[in-house]
């Protein structure tokens, strides 16, 4: 699991001097940063718009930082490649534009949990890669091929969901015409 861990982080194992500078860094961000910002910036935007959108997207990115060393420790000696990994990130990308097609309830919901947690695949594939010493052009590829699988799946079932939820075409057909232009 630690192997994994440096992997993640600079292919390197951290010293615990690059830890005092990255604990230095995140301290100065808090007390010369963010005072300058809320000098600037309109009293509340910090605090409404800024500050949830930094915590959210740090928790993201913890999950799927810990959640990739999670899937990797259990598929590290297995047979199971970084390759099968990009395809499943792309499966359930495809999955969950359906899902967000559909005009059920609950696999609205289910597409939207695997929207969110798809990329912990993507974070898990290049990781189990580097660990076993199986980078490859292909899997580069295939990493690029499942991102564009998710987003025109998520495009084209967004349109279609607006669609079911409004009663109007022109958004399944908007949607539509955006993955053909892409």
């Amino acid at each position: 699991m630690i192997a994994a861990r440096n992997l993640i982080i600079d292919k390197a194992p951290t010293r615990p001097s690059e830890r005092a500078k990255e604990d230095l860094t995140t301290v100065m961000i808090n007390i010369v940063v963010i005072p300058i910002i809320r000098k600037f910036l309109p009293n509340n935007f910090l605090l409404d718009k800024v500050l949830p959108y930094l915590i959210y997207t740090c928790l993201k990115i913890r999950l799927y930082k810990v959640g990739a060393e999670i899937l990797v420790f259990i598929v590290q000696n297995t047979k199971i490649t970084p390759n099968f990994l990009s395809l499943t990130y792309a499966f359930l990308g495809a999955i969950g534009g359906i899902f967000l097609a559909s005009n059920n309830q609950s696999l609205i919901l289910i597409s939207l949990i695997l929207f969110f947690s798809k990329d912990l695949f993507d974070s898990a594939d290049g990781l189990l890669a580097r660990l076993t010493k199986q980078t490859s052009e292909l899997g580069e590829l295939l990493d690029n091929w499942g991102a564009q699988v998710g987003t025109y799946s998520f495009l084209c079932g967004f349109g279609i969901y607006l669609y079911h939820k409004n009663g109007e075409e022109y958004f399944a057909a908007l949607a539509i015409i955006i993955v053909l232009i892409k």
